[in-house]
């Protein structure tokens, strides 16, 4: 079981809500800061294409990229391409 632990950190709650919101967690305690994904990698792209996943708010998805990108979470060299074209 993979365990995503957002640290109550203003970066990685926006994630960890969009991640929620679309299907690939399930938040396991009482306030979201801790989930497990409930879906294995190899299911990833059918998850992102789902209804659930394509309804969650791109505004919410566009905040939660600039976040993990200008954030203190050090995120990868695809998230940072991504909020620079975003911002």
């Amino acid at each position: 079981m993979k365990v995503f632990d957002n640290m109550c950190s203003g970066d990685l709650e926006k994630s960890a809500t969009v991640l929620n919101l679309a299907g690939f967690t399930e938040f396991i305690d009482g306030f979201g800061r801790r989930s497990i994904f409930s879906c294995e990698p190899k299911d990833f792209s059918e998850i992102a294409n789902s209804e659930r996943a394509l309804n969650v708010d791109p505004k919410l998805v566009s905040e939660a990229v600039v976040r993990l990108a200008s954030g203190s979470v050090c995120s990868s060299e695809e998230i940072q391409y991504l909020a620079k074209k975003l911002e």
